[in-house]
C-alpha cells in the first residue's frame, strides 16, 4: 500500500460476531485497493471464533481499535480524527458490499469536486426501489429512498454508506453525540449541518451495498429487539425535528 491511502473505510461496531468478520473479508477484496480499513470495536467481548478471526487478519490495510463506552456518533468522530486518508467512508458492520463500492465513492468526488459528502445506495430485503433519492424538506420530513436508482444532488446521506471529506466534517464539529444508543438521525443531523454551511452532497447509486440487518448485535443488543421498540428512537427523532424546524 502507498504511504497514504486514498480513503479510510471506517466501521464502528458493537457486539457483532460472524457478520462482522464476513464484512471485513468482503471489504478487503475491493477492486480499488489503496485504502485503510479502520474498525472501532465498542464490544465488551467476542466469542472465541470471532476473536480468532479478527486476530488473524494480516492485511496491512487493516486497523482494529477498541473503544468505550458505546456511542455511534463518538465512534464516528474518533474515526474522523484518526483517519489516515482525507476522505472517510462510513459503513455498517453487517453488509455485503459491491466489489466497486470504494471505486465509485472516489469517482463521485472526482466527478463532483464541489461535493463534501457522497451518499451511496443501500439495498435491503423488503425495501422498495424507486428512482428519486431521499431528501428532507424544510420541516425535516423525508421524501424518496436510499435504494434510488438515479444519481442526484441531495441534502442527506445514509448512515451506513456515506463518504465524507474529513476537513469539511470537522469544520461543522463532526457528529452530534447527543444522539443516543441506536443513534437514529445522527447522520441526518450531520448532513443538514453541512448543507447549512453551504456544502454539497451527491448521491451515487453505483456505490452500492446490501444491508443484512443482522438480528443479533448492533444497536438491538443494547436492550431492544427492534429499533422502533426503543423510546430512545423517538427521543432522537424529536431531538432531530426540533433542531431542523
Amino acid at each position: 500500500m502507498p504511504s497514504k491511502p486514498d480513503i479510510t473505510i471506517a466501521i464502528p461496531t458493537y457486539q457483532r460476531e460472524t457478520v462482522l468478520v464476513n464484512t471485513i473479508n468482503a471489504l478487503l477484496k475491493q477492486s480499488h485497493e489503496n485504502f485503510e480499513l479502520l474498525i472501532v470495536d465498542q464490544s465488551t467481548t467476542h466469542n472465541s471464533e470471532t476473536q480468532i478471526a479478527l486476530d488473524s487478519v494480516s492485511d496491512p490495510r487493516f486497523r482494529f481499535i477498541k473503544a468505550t463506552p458505546p456511542s455511534l456518533p463518538a465512534a464516528r468522530n474518533f474515526c474522523l480524527r484518526n483517519a489516515q486518508a482525507p476522505i472517510v467512508l462510513f459503513l455498517d458492520d453487517d453488509i455485503e458490499p459491491s466489489k466497486d463500492l470504494v471505486k465509485y465513492h472516489l469517482l463521485a468526488f472526482k466527478e463532483h469536486p464541489d461535493a463534501s459528502a457522497v451518499g451511496g445506495r443501500v439495498t435491503q430485503d423488503g425495501f422498495p426501489i424507486k428512482k428519486e433519492v431521499l431528501r428532507f424538506d424544510e420541516y425535516g420530513i423525508s421524501h424518496g429512498v436510499f435504494t434510488a436508482t438515479q444519481p442526484a444532488c441531495t441534502n442527506t446521506f445514509p448512515g451506513g454508506n456515506h463518504s465524507i471529506i474529513v476537513k469539511d466534517a470537522l469544520k461543522v464539529r463532526g457528529y452530534d453525540s447527543r444522539y443516543y444508543y441506536n443513534a437514529f438521525r445522527e447522520e441526518s443531523d450531520m448532513s443538514l449541518k453541512m448543507i447549512r454551511e453551504g456544502m454539497k452532497i451527491y448521491y451515487e447509486p453505483r456505490a452500492v451495498l446490501h444491508h443484512l440487518a443482522a438480528s443479533e448485535g448492533g444497536t438491538r443488543t443494547k436492550t431492544y429487539k427492534h429499533i422502533y421498540d426503543s423510546p430512545l428512537f423517538y427521543r432522537n427523532e424529536l431531538f432531530f425535528t426540533l433542531r431542523v424546524v
